[in-house]
């Protein structure tokens, strides 16, 4: 079936789909994008597809003669914490896999190209696999996702292309997620991307969920309140949280019977809180070079103080070891039940909420201070863009990726925001607005992304779950590691320039 065929038999399909709702459906969620036929008109297709300007600066007459655009991802079964679609076949009814279909079917039609996926099995060992299918030089996709070390290391090895150096791709324009690439570049080299094209930077942003009772039963000011006014803190996050902790059944003992102020797992505690607080684990100079700063910069260890005192005085926190792996509740369990005034997720996870009894909100992490300018969201676990060295167009392998990115901004992301959020799964009016202070400035921190085995994982984690306080010992220990390890990437990659 060809490009134009699979659009106009899904459009009929979904005109049908349409009657028939207006004839008696009770309840159907409103289609994310909503083209007209327009028979075999290709100009008119895509025109439907897209009502929104296109964003990009593409030439108009691109024509790539049916290339293949093969995109890298991984099976959905196999990597259940991240949303991998990047192509479909046919609409569903789903409203984000009907987006992303009319998304690429308008692209295609744009550029004259048959997009699609691949997919690969999440694990301990694929790396291996995506070194040789790039190395074999037969195309197998030109567009890869996978998460920051193994991108780091395939581009150390001189594996991948720059993406600054990738024809027709503009960083610089919104739907290339611009604060979030800034903080992932490295030396001047962008090989770490992120994009709209790409639900994954959105999906990984770490959130903090309220219970919505609990404010009017402690007679608080409303959290969304205390963020629009500039006032949402740590110690804010503390005093609320604090009204929450009670040994509910009277035992004597704070198990997951009790209620506390936060539950979320230990791991994630720290990178999310500084990463609030206007703080990272390994910052850049002035050249781009990433450094080791947790440890030695006085205000991070004011912030790690903060964040410990914070969750581990007065039973604050419901403890869960680094993987959740607790013989009790796990953390969303207890919120889930109404046992927690707060708790720690990311977007994607939010999902598992949507039929649970608790009736929660969506807010940024809180600022360190009140003199703080803004609020920051972590994102962590982010499936980043790749680009083989070895690809024989450029050329359209830019043009698609630009092209992508510029209609998901103006159909996909649109979709995922005010449909996927906004009607499904937040359950106000207030925590979609919410979400474009979360979504304003969104940071990822090298220390809980690139090197995160061995900062993260390999320290924070551990000195959360035990409550060691000593930072500076601590991360002293394994400075020296941390160090070789950062300027080995970095040599490799001003070697690349």
């Amino acid at each position: 079936m060809s490009k134009n065929q699979k659009l106009l038999s899904a459009l009929c399909a979904s005109v049908i789909l349409l009657s028939a709702v207006s004839c008696g459906a009770q309840e159907t969620p409103e289609t994310p994008v909503t083209p007209s036929t327009g028979g075999n008109d290709t100009a008119a297709v895509t025109e439907a597809v897209t009502e929104a300007p296109r964003l990009d600066e593409l030439p108009d007459d691109l024509n790539f003669n049916g290339a293949a655009f093969t995109m890298l991802t991984f099976d959905q079964n196999s990597l259940l914490w991240a949303r991998c679609l990047l192509d479909t076949e046919t609409t569903s009814g789903d409203l984000i896999n009907d987006a992303i279909f009319y998304r690429n079917r308008a692209v295609e039609n744009r550029l004259n190209v048959t997009i699609r996926q691949t997919e690969q099995t999440y694990g301990a060992s694929y790396l291996p696999g995506e070194r040789a299918m790039i190395m074999s030089g037969d195309e197998t996709f030109q567009v890869g996702l996978d998460f920051a070390p193994n991108v780091v290391t395939l581009a150390s090895e001189g594996l991948l292309l720059d993406m600054n150096k990738v024809p027709h791709v503009d960083l610089s324009k919104a739907y290339w997620c611009k604060s979030l690439n800034d903080s992932l570049s490295i030396s001047g080299c962008q090989y770490l991307t992120a994009g709209d094209f790409s639900l994954c930077s959105h999906d990984s942003t770490s959130v903090l969920l309220f219970n919505k009772k609990m404010p009017a039963q402690f007679d608080l000011e409303e959290p969304y309140s205390l963020v629009k006014s500039g006032k949402w803190t740590i110690e804010k996050f503390r005093e609320y949280g604090m009204n929450a902790v009670a040994d509910i059944n009277g035992d004597g003992k704070m198990d997951d019977q009790d209620s506390y102020g936060f539950s979320a797992v230990c791991k994630q505690i720290l990178p999310c809180m500084w990463v609030g607080s206007g703080e990272l684990s390994v910052r850049k100079d002035k050249d781009d070079v990433p450094y080791l700063s947790a440890g030695s910069d006085n205000h991070f260890t004011e912030v790690f103080n903060k964040i410990m005192d914070t969750c581990w005085n007065n039973n604050f926190w419901y403890a869960v070891p680094i993987n959740d792996a607790t013989t009790g509740k796990t953390s969303m369990q207890l919120f889930a039940d109404g046992q927690a005034f707060f708790s720690l997720t990311t977007l994607f996870s939010v999902e598992t909420l949507r039929d649970n009894a608790v009736d929660f909100g969506i807010i940024p992490f809180p600022k360190y201070e009140e003199s703080q300018k803004d609020y920051y969201s972590r994102i962590a676990s982010l499936l980043m863009c790749f680009v083989p060295s070895t690809i024989s167009d450029p050329d359209m392998v830019g043009a698609c990726l630009e092209a992508l990115c510029s209609e998901s901004h103006a159909s996909l992301i649109p979709t995922y925001y005010d449909v996927m959020l906004g009607s499904k799964l937040s359950r106000d009016e207030e925590s979609v607005e919410m979400l474009d202070i979360i979504f304003a400035n969104r940071v990822c921190d090298h220390g809980d992304l690139t090197w995160c085995p061995l900062i993260r994982d390999g320290i924070m984690g551990t000195m959360m779950e035990k409550n060691d306080r000593n930072l500076e010992s601590q991360v002293a220990k394994a400075a020296n590691n941390i160090d070789k390890q950062i300027t080995t990437v970095v040599d490799s990659f001003n070697a690349t320039k």
